[in-house]
């Protein structure tokens, strides 16, 4: 179905629906499409959950798309009033592309645009590991035949489960994670860790990851307790297993060289205050994390889950199986051992890796096709 617009006219609104906006792969990729798009056309970020002035206040990097958000406080459980609230609020915005992002804001948002008469619906699942569970299954089909969304994932395994899934409907558009190269690039490490507050002249590894159990840092601490006393560790991000970690990790005797961070607003700088970087996530889609890493000139230890291998350049690093600490306590000394004679210089083929084949700009271009079809 195509949707012309009149030589000349701006085209209508693009709303892009989340189930919340905190730090994460699938919400730093939310605002990244945002910030791209709004150049060409006005653009709307919608969350389900949560108030906007605790959201700034949590993650700053909202700040710039503030006169744009949309937080609904939707609370715990279901709420069929909050698909007529986002009816309404769609019609008002006159939306010509709702973008919804996981099967919550499919249900939400897929039925509110709908009811609102939106011409045209985008759904991109990000993984789809949740869909092994027969119920979310179940709902996403029936939500699929009711909105009939084109259908989009962003990696050929993630599409082909999809395929499998859901046999009914046209096969899924691929559109692979992009991260912006110019800020996310190489830089100084030694000003990177007086920035950060790390210590100087030590290895140092580091992961950035919800914390929750699905994206495995219990893992990744007993990886480092089994690492030479002289390594430290870094972990950026917050969630609700982070007192539980921080608990694991004095149990383990290594409190004193484990760094928990919480939010990093300045994403760039942690990954250029690394030796290497690590995900020992049990489940993931097509993470972020791992190419803005790289974009940095990273070398990275990954698990072999989801999209992930699609996000590797495989002279920068290696994959290893999810939930084996002693697998990836080999790998992560091996990649250490490589990145230590480099004195934080950056590995080119992991950085022309996301130039050539995971930019922001390609990304963009791959939404921006499906917008005009």
């Amino acid at each position: 179905m195509t949707h012309a617009h009149p030589v000349g006219s701006r085209p209508q609104p693009v709303v892009q629906i989340v189930q919340h906006l905190a730090p994460g792969g699938l919400e730093t990729l939310a605002l990244a499409l945002d910030r791209s798009l709004a150049l060409e056309a006005e653009t709307h970020l919608v969350a389900l959950e949560g108030e906007v002035i605790e959201a700034m206040a949590r993650w700053p990097m909202l700040r710039g798309h503030a006169s744009r958000l949309h937080l609904l406080g939707k609370r715990p459980g279901l709420s069929p009033s909050l698909v007529l609230r986002l009816a309404w609020l769609l019609r008002r915005l006159n939306a010509g592309t709702v973008l919804t992002h996981h099967i919550g804001p499919l249900f939400y948002g897929g039925l509110a645009a709908r009811l609102a008469g939106v011409p045209r619906v985008i759904h991109t699942e990000h993984d789809c590991w949740h869909l092994e569970d027969q119920e979310e299954r179940g709902l996403q089909a029936r939500l699929l035949r009711r909105v009939r969304p084109v259908l989009v994932a962003h990696g050929k395994a993630a599409a082909d489960r999809l395929a499998a899934l859901f046999p009914d409907q046209q096969r899924p558009l691929v559109v692979p994670s992009g991260v912006d190269t110019n800020r996310f690039c190489p830089g100084d490490p030694l000003r990177a860790r007086l920035s950060l507050g790390l210590p100087i002249g030590v290895p140092i590894i580091g992961t950035a990851a919800r914390l929750t159990a699905v994206k495995g840092v219990d893992v990744f601490l007993e990886a480092m307790a089994q690492l030479p006393r002289g390594i430290h560790g870094v972990i950026a991000g917050d969630g609700p297993d982070r007192a539980a970690l921080q608990h694991r990790a004095e149990a383990l005797g290594i409190s004193h060289r484990i760094h928990f961070l919480g939010t990093v607003s300045d994403m760039p700088t942690l990954y250029q205050a690394l030796d290497v970087f690590c995900l020992a996530s049990r489940q993931e889609g097509q993470p972020v994390a791992a190419l803005e890493a790289q974009a940095c000139g990273r070398r990275v230890v990954l698990t072999a889950v989801g999209d992930v291998s699609e996000t590797l350049e495989p002279m920068a690093g290696r994959l290893v199986h999810p939930g084996d600490a002693r697998q990836l306590t080999i790998a992560l000394a091996e990649e250490l051992r490589q990145a230590l004679p480099l004195a934080g210089a950056p590995v080119a083929s992991a950085r022309a890796f996301v130039e050539e084949r995971r930019s922001l700009t390609q990304m963009v271009d791959g939404y921006r096709a499906l917008l005009a079809a």
